[in-house]
C-alpha cells in the first residue's frame, strides 16, 4: 500500500514554511527560468516553479545506463483521490570523477529523456560527509521535472534575512526569510488558492534547493528556505546568508553572517 508521504512531509504552513526536500540541496541544470534584467548587476537567479508529477518517464531506463544510475519511487498526489508512485532517479559520481564530470558524461542520456513539452528536468545535488576529510560533499544528483510556470523570480523579492527556529528535537535549524513585494504577495496567494496539491520548487542559481506541495491559500507574502537537517549548524548558516545577501534588493546592505541566528 502507497503512503502519501508527500502529504505528510511537503506542507505549507501560513508564513510558507518549507521542509526541506528529499535530504537533498539542490542543482538543475535548467537554463529556462527567468532573470533579472541584464542591465542591472548581478544577482542569485531566485525562481519558483511548477513541478508535473504526471509523467513517468523514468518508469522504464532506456539502455544504456549510464554508471551511477539508478531508480527510486516516490508518491505523488494527483488529486485528493488519486495518489500514485513515479519514478525518479540518482546519478552518483563514480570513482574519482568529479560530480561536473559525472553530469557531463550523463547528459546525453538525461537529454534523450521523452519530457511533455514545455517541461524539463531539474536535479538536485545529492551532498554526504566525508568520513576522510569531515566536509559535506556533493556526490550527486537527483531529478525532478519542471514545467514552464514561473511562479515568482527575484524581483518579487521584497526582502531577505536569516533567522532560527527549534526542529521536532528541540535544536535550532536556520532559515531564510524571504519577504515578497505586495504585488507578488497577493499573486502567490491567487495562484496558491488555485493551485492546491500542486508541487512547486525553489531554485536558487537554477538548483532545486526545495520542494513543496501546496496545503492551502498562502497568505502573508514570506517564504521560509531550510536546508539538510543533516549538514552542520554553522554550513547551513554561512550558506543561507550567502543567499539572503545575494537575494536582497539592489542598494540593500548584506547582513553579517549569523544575523539572528543563534544556538
Amino acid at each position: 500500500m502507497l503512503v502519501p508521504r508527500a502529504l505528510a512531509i511537503l506542507g505549507f504552513t501560513a508564513a510558507l514554511g518549507l521542509p526541506f526536500a528529499a535530504g537533498c540541496s539542490g542543482s538543475s541544470s535548467s537554463s529556462e527560468v527567468s532573470t533579472a534584467s541584464s542591465s542591472a548587476p548581478h544577482r542569485t537567479t531566485f525562481t519558483v516553479v511548477v513541478l508535473d508529477e504526471k509523467p513517468d518517464p523514468f518508469a522504464t531506463l532506456p539502455p544504456p545506463v549510464p554508471k551511477g544510475i539508478s531508480s527510486f519511487q516516490e508518491v505523488v498526489v494527483l488529486s485528493p483521490d488519486d495518489i500514485q508512485a513515479r519514478t525518479y532517479v540518482r546519478l552518483v559520481v563514480q570513482g574519482d570523477e568529479t560530480l561536473d564530470q559525472a553530469r557531463a558524461r550523463a547528459k546525453p542520456w538525461f537529454d534523450g529523456i521523452p519530457l511533455p513539452p514545455g517541461d524539463r528536468l531539474l536535479f538536485s545535488r545529492i551532498d554526504e560527509d566525508n568520513e576522510l576529510t569531515k566536509k559535506r560533499e556533493s556526490v550527486g544528483v537527483r531529478t525532478y521535472i519542471g514545467t514552464g510556470t514561473v511562479v515568482l523570480t527575484q524581483d518579487d523579492i521584497a526582502g531577505a534575512g536569516l533567522d532560527a527556529a527549534p526542529d521536532q528535537e528541540g535544536k535550532p535549524q536556520p532559515f531564510a526569510m524571504i519577504t515578497l513585494t505586495p504585488t507578488a504577495t497577493e499573486s502567490f496567494r491567487i495562484f496558491t488558492k488555485q493551485n492546491a496539491l500542486r508541487r512547486i520548487a525553489i531554485l536558487v542559481d537554477d538548483n532545486v534547493i526545495m520542494s513543496a506541495r501546496i496545503q492551502d491559500e498562502i497568505t502573508g507574502g514570506k517564504l521560509s528556505i531550510s536546508l539538510d537537517p543533516e549538514t552542520a549548524f554553522d554550513v547551513k548558516k554561512v550558506e543561507l546568508q550567502r543567499i539572503v545577501d545575494s537575494l536582497k534588493p539592489h542598494g540593500a546592505a548584506p547582513g553579517p553572517t549569523g544575523t539572528g541566528v543563534g544556538r
